[in-house]
């Protein structure tokens, strides 16, 4: 109740922009009523991805919240604790796409090294055009 409470505070402040808490909506035992939306960031400890964005859904559809998806890029992977290699990037984030219900897409934490590998560069971009391929939608509850 202590993040619905500041949820509130900050649209006191700021009426017009959302307030999203960096944790799953499955967190929350009650409806929180300020708070706009929840993030589930995949990893694969997570199980089965097409699973885990189901029940994400679920769960945010269930307590009025929208949904910010996205993964840990760089201690996400398969053995757990290790960098996604690009064809997990590829096809984890475009299971985390197939829902219409999230309103973003956020990758943890940014690894310029990481990133600009040329596999790990065509993932992303596969990732960008799904993206940007997806209906606009607010992340406002």
């Amino acid at each position: 109740r202590t993040v619905d409470e500041m949820a509130r505070y900050s649209k006191q402040l700021w009426p017009g922009m959302p307030t999203i808490v960096r944790t799953e909506p499955g967190y929350f035992d009650f409806n929180p009523r300020y708070l706009d939306a929840a993030w589930a960031q995949y990893l694969s400890r997570r199980g089965n991805v097409s699973d885990y964005i189901r029940q994400q859904v679920a769960d945010a559809q269930k307590r009025g919240l929208g949904l910010v998806v996205g993964m840990n890029v760089l201690k996400g992977g398969t053995p757990n604790g290790t960098r996604m290699t690009a064809p997990e990037v590829k096809s984890w984030g475009s299971a985390l796409l197939s829902s219409s219900y999230p309103c973003a897409f956020v990758s943890w934490k940014y690894n310029s090294d990481y990133l600009n590998t040329s596999s790990m560069r065509d993932a992303m971009d596969y990732l960008r055009n799904k993206a940007e391929n997806r209906s606009a939608k607010s992340c406002r509850s």
